[in-house]
């Protein structure tokens, strides 16, 4: 049976619109969704995260959902994720305890725009929360995810997903040069795809033992998935070679 919690949040709505007017660019708020996504890898198993875009109904937004399977919130958590700059909990998977979940919801909505939280720390029912935020919110559990059809999560059964309605003027910033008419997603796609390959390339390469990454992210637009490659950065002509040295006589990578 469906139930209800109210529960009071420490921002006001001209607060979270001003924390949209600082000027983080949309990869940017995408990334914070995607730091909390891989700090909620479960012990001893891959981080897995799926970016999914569609297209909106009106051509000005475009719908975005940042899924992840690993550990999700019971409802304490995810109040105390909602507060801006509250203390941290022990076991809260949110490593930045509210900041950058509230920073990436104001600027990829515009401030005042749409936004969706359904998580779960455990199989069974979600907990499910609305924005745009308000001193008291509405927490609901419900037993499905309710998201556009046209959005691809990529795998089933998601411990939590951050979706948002977002403007196109703010998904165009990708590419701060870009074309500011742009509405094309698979562009979008690869401009994000690059962000996320350069940001997260650590997790992403081949780990030398195993041949596996540390994490997948995939990017889908509709039914069109891409895996994340990692990106290296070049520094100043450098390069990085790894060797193998004896130490008492045991080959050390």
């Amino acid at each position: 049976m469906e139930q209800e919690y109210k529960i009071s949040i420490n921002i006001t709505p001209k607060a979270f619109e001003g924390l949209a007017r600082q000027g983080m660019l949309c990869h940017q708020g995408i990334c914070e969704l995607c730091d909390d996504a891989l700090a909620a890898a479960l012990p001893g198993e891959k981080a897995r995260v799926c970016v999914a875009l569609a297209p909106d109904a009106d051509k000005n937004f475009l719908q975005l959902a940042v899924a992840d399977w690993g550990s999700g919130m019971e409802l304490f958590a995810l109040t105390n994720a909602l507060q801006l700059g509250s203390s941290p909990l022990s076991n809260n998977r949110l490593n930045e305890h509210g900041y950058g979940l509230n920073n990436a919801l104001a600027c990829l909505s515009g401030g005042t725009g749409d936004w969706c939280i359904y998580t779960r720390d455990a199989p069974g029912p979600y907990f499910q929360v609305h924005g745009p935020f308000d001193l008291e919110m509405t927490v609901k559990t419900t037993d499905t995810i309710d998201l556009p059809e046209s959005l691809n999560l990529q795998w089933s059964e998601p411990s939590t997903v951050v979706y948002v309605r977002v403007p196109m003027t703010i998904a165009r910033t990708l590419q701060r040069q870009g074309n500011r008419k742009l509405s094309d997603l698979a562009t979008l796609r690869m401009w994000l795809i690059e962000h996320l390959g350069v940001a997260y390339r650590g997790y992403l390469e081949l780990d030398p033992v195993t041949l596996e990454p540390s994490a997948k992210i995939a990017v889908t637009v509709g039914q069109s998935s891409l895996l994340v490659p990692p990106i290296p950065v070049p520094m100043m002509l450098s390069r990085t070679e790894k060797l193998e040295v004896e130490l008492g006589g045991k080959v050390v990578p």
